[in-house]
This record gives structure tokens, sequence and C-alpha cells, in this order.
């Protein structure tokens, strides 16, 4: 996950200029981690070349922990980026929310600005935000609409929230702390 601001000129004449701020890592148990540097992302050919020279093959059970894995809510998307904001504030030694975002007037989660730039699009779709302004910045909250939250007491697909939990199964297994051995390298 990255962060990135968005200054608006104006409303009339939108110009959109993404400025990087940071890097986020989330690992399984939802700790927040600032930057890319404390983690090591395996080379493209890592398994190829450990294959060839160990003569193996690499097979990853994406299934293990499967029974225990909990797919958060919509909602702690934002919960994520406030706990980036507090470890950022005691990272630079900074209280004033505006520098700590670099001047940013807006803070969501990425699905809350996907939802809202499609949402001329698709006709049928509902949905809702909660807005929370503090310090002259808008917080925003994509909220369970009822239709989500009927949807969500149904009987789930279990391959979709399979599909979920092996895309965090797999990241755990090519990303490592620097220094750490990492999964792959432990079932090897």
């Amino acid at each position: 996950m990255s962060l990135c601001k968005i200054p608006i000129s104006s409303l009339v004449d939108l110009e959109i200029d993404p400025t990087f701020v940071d890097d986020i890592f989330i690992d399984e148990k939802r700790k927040v981690t600032i930057g890319r540097e404390t983690h090591l992302y395996l080379p493209r050919n890592y398994f190829e070349k450990l294959c060839q020279r160990e003569g193996i093959q690499v097979k990853f059970n994406l299934n293990i922990g499967f029974d225990k894995f909990i797919n958060a809510p919509m909602s702690h998307g934002i919960d994520h980026i406030l706990d980036y904001l507090i470890k950022k504030a005691e990272q630079v030694g900074e209280k004033d929310l505006k520098k700590v975002i670099q001047g940013a007037d807006i803070v969501c989660a990425r699905g809350c600005l996907l939802k809202l730039a499609h949402s001329p699009y698709k006709h049928k779709e509902s949905w809702k935000f909660g807005v929370e302004k503090f310090n002259d910045v808008l917080f925003i909250r994509q909220l369970d609409t009822e239709e989500e939250k009927r949807a969500a007491e149904k009987p789930k697909n279990p391959g979709s929230t399979k599909y979920i939990y092996w895309g965090h199964k797999f990241k755990s297994c090519v990303f490592t702390e620097n220094g750490k051995a990492s999964l792959l390298q432990i079932l090897i």
C-alpha cells in the first residue's frame, strides 16, 4: 500500500498531480510498518535459481492457516491509515497533522477513491461514506450499505474468501523483514 497526496488547485481546472508520500506494509497480524526499506521482495528469478541449484520444486500450500483467517470488514482500511499517521508523527517528531500528511486535505483508503471515481459509471451500485473533519482535514471512511450488510449475512462463496486469503498468504511467503528468514527460506 502506498500513500499519495493530490493537491487540488481548483474545481474548474482540476489538475491531478499525485505526490508519493510513503510505503506502508501491513502484516498478517495487521501491524503497520512504514517504509519499503524494512521489507525485502524476493528477486523475480529467485525460485528458478533455487530449483536449478537444489534440484527441488517450490510449492506453496496457501491453505495453511485459512481456518483461522478473519476477513477484515471494509472499515479497517482507514484504521490502518490512522495507525500509520500516529507512527509517522512519532517517527518525524511532529504534532501538526497537516505537516504529517504533507499538506493533504483528504485522508482515505484507496478503495474509497476507487468507489468515488467509478460511481458516475456504475448507476446501479450504491455506496455510503462517513466523513469527519478534524484540524481542517477530511477523513473519509467507506461504510457498509444496507445491501452490503444483507449480502454479508448470506453464505459466502468459499472461493472468494479463499482467494483473498491466498493473496495475504503468498505475500507472507515472499516478503520478510530485513535480516530475518522469509517463510520460503524456512520451508525449504
